[in-house]
């Protein structure tokens, strides 16, 4: 199968700059862009992208995309999901959509930094007993997928081709990966620790060390300092902690300065936020995410997905398709798990073998969802 994909439909209106891709990169989408509603150099401010992969819990979206009268059935569509209780991550979600799978990895690689939250860390993140990584938010882990490398062995070249463009444009750092920041409010003791993840201990390929911090409170920070030389980090963790506080509270985030700060401090000008879904509406609600830009599912539906993805074993599959509506979480609060009516569409891509979307949300003035 190829990575292949069209845009079908775009509001210039909403647009505040469209990126470029490289002639390798259109090799995928024709003639495509990279839209941000807000344009950071412009602003001053890190551009916050949210993403996540959705897909219906039994409706599949088998409409046209679009409508004759221009309009998207998105709308229509109910209960977006995306998680399953006890089968954490976006891989049963995902289903192996080579689209999601390549816009996943190439957001990463033309990002400065990836936001995710501590729940998400602590679920996928920690090392296995045996030793192996944890998962990190990082391009170089997307393109050593097997469906992605079928279909490209290449494709971690294409990427540092395009960051060096966007780069030589002024719209990224001179950074060769995207730096790593976990969210932890209360930067309390878990166990296994937070401390203990991946992106605190590992290397890239190149044997440089992941450039990974952590955004916290100011009571967070303590708590964190206070343990921070039991997991080898006593020499980093003054570095690696972005302590941002109201003056009247420490035990909070404050949220509404950290583009700035961001784009400041360390030359981050644009950061994807890969979840989790608690971390994300926070972010909305702080009036700091510029756009989604979420992959929808078009078909088939995660109930039939769980009837057949290999990464789930005979026996957890009967257990969750016995009690699978209670096990999914719905990302949207309408009552009917659908898209709000009040997001507006700034982009909508879609790949070749039309099993999946993806929309370009304008939340800039949006504070739920």
């Amino acid at each position: 199968m190829n990575i292949r994909h069209k845009e079908i439909y775009i509001d210039n209106a909403l647009v505040a700059v469209k990126l470029p891709f490289t002639k390798r990169m259109q090799e995928f989408h024709p003639d495509g862009n990279f839209p941000l509603l807000d344009d950071p150099i412009k602003s001053k401010c890190t551009s916050i992208i949210g993403m996540f992969i959705l897909r219906p819990a039994r409706q599949v979206w088998e409409k046209p995309v679009l409508r004759e009268d221009g309009s998207c059935s998105v709308y229509d569509v109910k209960d977006w999901v995306y998680n399953l209780n006890s089968i954490n991550g976006g891989a049963v979600i995902a289903n192996g959509n080579l689209m999601d799978g390549y816009r996943l990895g190439m957001q990463y690689a033309v990002s400065d930094a990836v936001i995710v939250g501590s729940s998400t860390v602590l679920n996928d993140g920690l090392p296995d007993a045996d030793g192996t990584p944890g998962y990190t938010w990082l391009p170089y882990n997307c393109t050593e997928w097997s469906h992605l490398k079928a279909a490209d062995s290449r494709l971690m070249d294409r990427f540092l081709e395009q960051r060096k463009l966007w780069k030589d444009m002024g719209y990224v750092s001179d950074r060769t990966y995207p730096a790593q920041i976990v969210v932890t409010q209360s930067g309390k003791e878990t166990s296994p620790d937070l401390l203990t993840a991946s992106v605190f201990h590992e290397h890239h390929p190149d044997g440089t060390p992941v450039e990974a911090y952590i955004l916290t409170s100011k009571s967070g920070a303590e708590n964190i300092k206070t343990r921070a030389g039991n997991y080898g980090l006593a020499e980093r963790i003054n570095d690696m902690l972005i302590v941002l506080s109201p003056q009247d509270d420490p035990h909070k985030i404050d949220l509404p300065k950290l583009p700035e700060i961001l784009y400041t401090k360390y030359n981050i000008k644009i950061a994807n936020h890969d979840g989790g879904a608690m971390v994300l509406r926070a972010f909305c609600e702080a009036g700091i995410i510029a756009q989604f830009n979420f992959t929808f599912g078009r078909r088939p539906s995660l109930f039939e997905v769980v009837k057949s993805s290999p990464v789930i074993r005979d026996e957890e599959r009967h257990r969750v398709l016995d009690d699978f509506d209670h096990l999914v979480v719905k990302f949207f609060n309408n009552h009917d798990g659908s898209i709000p009516g009040n997001i507006g569409i700034a982009q909508i891509i879609v790949d070749e073998p039309d099993d999946a979307a993806v929309l370009v949300l304008d939340t800039r003035d949006v504070r739920t969802f």
